[in-house]
């Protein structure tokens, strides 16, 4: 899936919005709109998101590196079930706030596969709900 970059960071300097990449405004509310757009056209993410592996260049090291920490991050949500659960129901994560940082900091997005959008400024000990129902 394509990459959703801050607007102006370091980061999305390669990226073209909407061709290899998507850039918003530093803001839950400005993902949040994102990704409730987003879902609507898996389609086109795996589109943008295949073009951003031909166009941009990330060492294979480093996309495993990250890869393992994202992983080994929601398998520490997971254990501690502080998400709802639902029968096919997964969660994806969202680094936010890392503008100017040298690390990943502690504040995510994390959003379901059938609607549900989470803020966790705790690194996962609290989730405040800003989009969906979480009972659905």
């Amino acid at each position: 899936l394509a990459s959703v970059l801050i607007e102006g960071s370091c980061a999305a300097e390669d990226v073209t919005d909407g061709r290899n990449g998507f850039t918003i405004r530093e803001s839950l509310e400005a993902l949040a709109a994102f990704l409730r757009e987003a879902c609507r056209d898996p389609d086109r993410l795996r589109a943008v998101g295949q073009r951003a592996m031909e166009e941009i260049v990330l060492s294979w090291q480093d996309c495993v590196a990250k890869a393992y920490d994202r992983y080994q991050e929601l398998l520490e949500e997971k254990k501690r079930g502080l998400l709802p659960k639902k029968n096919g129901r997964k969660y994806t994560e969202c680094d936010i706030g890392t503008l100017g940082k040298n690390g990943r900091g502690s504040k995510r997005i994390v959003f379901s596969n059938d609607g549900l959008i989470y803020y966790t400024s705790d690194h996962y000990e609290h989730f405040t709900l800003l989009y969906g129902e979480a009972n659905g």
